[in-house]
């Protein structure tokens, strides 16, 4: 393995290391949530607990980027797999004149 697999390996055990630190650190800690609207108001039953309230938010947060992203992706390939397909028939699709 190189030697950068071993530095990113070596952050991710870090990584983890650190979320466990945080969640044990704060496992017993809980907060009650509620939201007031002013028309309407609401209220979970039970506290919930703050390291499962910043995953939530994590997720919450990162699923749509990783959407975003992943049809992103998808846009590029296939540009990419047009101009390799016309590279490779000598053909010029762009409109512009440029050569």
């Amino acid at each position: 393995m190189s030697r950068t697999t071993w530095v990113q390996i070596v952050g991710l055990v870090l990584l983890g290391l650190l979320a466990y630190a945080f969640y044990a650190q704060n496992s017993l800690r809980v907060t009650q949530l509620s939201m007031d609207l002013g028309v309407a108001a609401w209220r979970l039953q039970q506290p919930m607990p703050v390291p499962l309230l910043m995953l939530l938010c994590f997720v919450a947060g990162s699923l749509p980027v990783s959407l975003w992203a992943w049809w992103r992706l998808a846009v590029v390939r296939a540009e990419l797999r047009k101009l390799r397909q016309d590279v490779a028939m000598g053909s010029d699709s762009r409109k512009d004149g440029w050569r």
